[in-house]
Protein backbone atom coordinates (compact mmCIF):
# COMPACT_ATOMS: atom_id res chain seq x y z
CA UNK A 1 0.00 0.00 0.00
CA UNK A 2 2.85 2.61 0.37
CA UNK A 3 3.79 4.43 4.03
CA UNK A 4 2.44 7.78 2.26
CA UNK A 5 -1.44 6.14 1.29
CA UNK A 6 -1.15 4.84 5.59
CA UNK A 7 -0.04 8.06 6.67
CA UNK A 8 -3.30 9.50 4.75
CA UNK A 9 -5.32 6.88 6.53
CA UNK A 10 -4.26 7.22 9.60
CA UNK A 11 -4.78 10.73 9.62
CA UNK A 12 -8.63 10.56 8.10
CA UNK A 13 -9.15 7.89 10.98
CA UNK A 14 -7.95 10.14 14.00
CA UNK A 15 -10.01 12.92 12.37
CA UNK A 16 -13.45 10.81 13.03
CA UNK A 17 -12.90 9.60 17.07
CA UNK A 18 -13.02 11.44 19.58
CA UNK A 19 -11.16 8.71 21.49
CA UNK A 20 -7.33 8.93 21.86
CA UNK A 21 -6.56 5.04 20.47
CA UNK A 22 -3.19 3.54 20.79
CA UNK A 23 -1.02 2.29 17.87
CA UNK A 24 -2.94 -1.22 18.18
CA UNK A 25 -6.45 0.09 18.36
CA UNK A 26 -5.56 1.66 15.17
CA UNK A 27 -3.87 -0.79 13.68
CA UNK A 28 -6.63 -3.02 13.88
CA UNK A 29 -9.42 -0.79 13.22
CA UNK A 30 -7.68 0.08 9.97
CA UNK A 31 -6.67 -3.59 8.84
CA UNK A 32 -10.20 -4.34 9.13
CA UNK A 33 -11.30 -2.32 6.26
CA UNK A 34 -8.16 -3.57 4.44
CA UNK A 35 -4.77 -5.32 4.86
CA UNK A 36 -2.08 -3.33 6.22
CA UNK A 37 1.30 -4.30 6.82
CA UNK A 38 1.85 -3.63 10.74
CA UNK A 39 5.62 -2.72 10.20
CA UNK A 40 4.42 -0.12 7.04
CA UNK A 41 2.22 1.15 9.70
CA UNK A 42 4.46 1.79 12.36
CA UNK A 43 6.77 3.35 10.38
CA UNK A 44 3.72 5.66 8.94
CA UNK A 45 2.98 6.04 12.79
CA UNK A 46 6.17 6.51 13.46
CA UNK A 47 6.60 9.49 10.56
CA UNK A 48 3.30 11.20 11.34
CA UNK A 49 4.75 11.33 15.45
CA UNK A 50 7.78 12.66 14.52
CA UNK A 51 7.26 15.01 11.97
CA UNK A 52 4.23 16.86 14.64
CA UNK A 53 1.15 15.71 12.66
CA UNK A 54 0.33 13.59 15.25
CA UNK A 55 0.87 13.93 19.35
CA UNK A 56 0.30 11.08 22.17
CA UNK A 57 -0.10 11.16 25.50
CA UNK A 58 1.07 8.55 27.84
CA UNK A 59 -1.92 6.51 29.89
CA UNK A 60 -1.70 4.81 32.83
CA UNK A 61 -1.36 1.70 30.71
CA UNK A 62 2.03 3.14 29.89
CA UNK A 63 0.83 3.23 26.57
CA UNK A 64 0.83 5.56 23.68
CA UNK A 65 -2.49 7.14 23.23
CA UNK A 66 -2.63 8.90 20.05
CA UNK A 67 -4.32 12.78 19.01
CA UNK A 68 -4.48 14.46 15.93
CA UNK A 69 -5.57 17.78 17.71
CA UNK A 70 -2.83 19.32 18.14
CA UNK A 71 -4.59 22.76 19.55
CA UNK A 72 -4.15 23.44 23.14
CA UNK A 73 -6.04 21.11 25.65
CA UNK A 74 -5.37 18.82 28.08
CA UNK A 75 -6.38 15.51 29.18
CA UNK A 76 -8.49 13.17 31.63
CA UNK A 77 -7.01 9.96 31.80
CA UNK A 78 -8.94 6.61 33.22
CA UNK A 79 -7.02 5.03 36.34
CA UNK A 80 -8.59 1.91 35.69
CA UNK A 81 -8.89 1.40 31.84
CA UNK A 82 -6.41 3.75 30.73
CA UNK A 83 -8.87 5.96 28.46
CA UNK A 84 -7.80 9.63 27.19
CA UNK A 85 -10.46 12.18 26.86
CA UNK A 86 -9.82 15.81 26.30
CA UNK A 87 -10.92 18.70 28.85
CA UNK A 88 -10.33 21.97 28.14
CA UNK A 89 -9.26 24.87 30.51
CA UNK A 90 -10.17 28.52 29.91
CA UNK A 91 -6.65 30.44 28.98
CA UNK A 92 -6.91 33.07 32.16
CA UNK A 93 -7.33 30.06 33.67
CA UNK A 94 -4.59 28.46 32.58
CA UNK A 95 -2.60 31.39 33.11
CA UNK A 96 -3.31 31.53 36.53
CA UNK A 97 -2.07 28.17 37.17
CA UNK A 98 1.35 28.73 35.15
CA UNK A 99 2.02 31.97 36.74
CA UNK A 100 1.61 30.48 40.40
CA UNK A 101 3.74 26.95 38.99
CA UNK A 102 6.44 29.42 38.08
CA UNK A 103 6.24 31.36 41.36
CA UNK A 104 7.49 28.38 42.51
CA UNK A 105 10.27 27.11 40.76
CA UNK A 106 12.01 30.60 40.12
CA UNK A 107 14.70 29.31 41.51
CA UNK A 108 15.59 26.65 39.84
CA UNK A 109 13.96 27.30 36.12
CA UNK A 110 11.27 28.76 33.75
CA UNK A 111 8.37 27.42 32.16
CA UNK A 112 8.38 26.82 28.79
CA UNK A 113 5.66 24.51 27.84
CA UNK A 114 2.52 23.09 29.49
CA UNK A 115 1.56 19.35 29.52
CA UNK A 116 -1.15 18.66 31.57
CA UNK A 117 -3.15 15.87 32.61
CA UNK A 118 -5.61 15.24 35.01
CA UNK A 119 -6.48 11.50 36.34
CA UNK A 120 -9.36 9.69 38.06
CA UNK A 121 -11.86 7.16 37.26
CA UNK A 122 -13.97 7.12 33.99
CA UNK A 123 -17.53 6.81 34.63
CA UNK A 124 -17.69 3.88 32.84
CA UNK A 125 -15.21 2.33 35.10
CA UNK A 126 -16.77 3.95 38.43
CA UNK A 127 -20.18 1.82 37.31
CA UNK A 128 -18.52 -1.24 37.27
CA UNK A 129 -16.66 -0.29 41.33
CA UNK A 130 -17.73 1.55 43.74
CA UNK A 131 -15.84 2.93 46.77
CA UNK A 132 -17.29 2.04 49.85
CA UNK A 133 -19.11 4.99 52.23
CA UNK A 134 -16.92 5.69 54.02
CA UNK A 135 -14.02 6.25 51.19
CA UNK A 136 -11.13 8.26 50.96
CA UNK A 137 -10.03 7.19 54.63
CA UNK A 138 -9.90 10.33 56.78
CA UNK A 139 -6.50 12.23 56.17
CA UNK A 140 -4.40 11.89 59.47
CA UNK A 141 -1.66 13.81 59.15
Amino acid sequence: MGKENIKIIILKYLQTTNVHPTGNEIYNELNKLQYIDEKEFQAALFDLEDNGRISYTLSTDNLKHYDIRLYRHHHFICDDCGAVRDIFIRDGALQMLIDHAQRSINSFGKITKVNLSFQGRCHNCKTQFSYPPDWPPPNNE
